[in-house]
């Protein structure tokens, strides 16, 4: 399950045991992720 942060909280996984967090430092272009898409395959 993906979460966005619109609060500069960049994008967190949580994979049913633990929540991962995307920031800046990990390849995104802003911490404030407004949307997340997913594609006919399920990636996101």
């Amino acid at each position: 399950m993906w979460f966005a942060s619109m609060s500069n909280g960049g994008v967190n996984q949580f994979n049913g045991e633990k929540f991962t967090q995307y920031l800046l430092e990990d390849g995104l272009s802003d911490n404030q992720v407004r949307t997340i898409y997913c594609d006919k395959s399920g990636k996101i």
